[in-house]
């Protein structure tokens, strides 16, 4: 079952299917508060894809999968609701820099699984996967809110308690 789930065609119609559910969840859930198009959710997720690869080529692959598709899932969705509701449509300046994280996003997920390793670079590059997305709320959304800090909770249980797919070799 594992083998299906986390399987590149499958990551695709998820990645999809993600982006389309955010953003609805997005436009009409309040209680939410735009939960699903914070930076930490999609982190957190796609730290989560990572490390239950098998191998760095599938991390990298699994995580470009449903981040190519989740984009256009979730903009795709928002053009729908903006004409079908009237409300406004996204800043192109969002588009671009969602579309440029999907791009990076077979590093983040080499970068992700490495973290399975033992030895300093792994040791390093944990705290920085969470840092450097919480880096990244700030300065786009000036202040963290209670989802900023449930999937930050989310990753330091991943990557420190749990240990999700540690191998302890190099």
């Amino acid at each position: 079952m594992k083998k299906i789930i986390f399987s590149p065609p499958m990551m695709l119609l998820i990645g999809a299917a993600a982006g389309a559910a955010a953003r609805f969840l997005d436009d009409t859930n309040f209680m939410l508060d735009d939960m699903a198009s914070r930076i930490m959710v999609w982190v957190a997720a796609c730290t989560f894809i990572a490390l239950m690869a098998e191998g760095v080529k599938q991390a990298a692959a699994l995580v470009a999968c449903f981040c190519i598709t989740m984009v256009p899932g979730y903009y795709g969705m928002w053009y729908f609701l903006a004409h079908l509701f009237g409300t406004e449509e996204p800043a192109l300046m969002l588009v671009i820099g969602w579309g440029i994280g999907a791009v990076l996003s077979p590093l983040f997920g080499v970068l992700a699984f490495k973290t399975r390793y033992s030895g300093i670079y792994p040791f390093l590059l944990r705290p920085l996967i969470i840092a450097v997305p919480l880096a990244l709320t700030l300065i786009v959304f000036g202040v963290p809110n209670i989802s900023d800090y449930v999937f930050t909770a989310a990753l330091v249980y991943m990557l420190f308690i749990k240990k999700l797919g540690r191998v302890y070799a190099p």
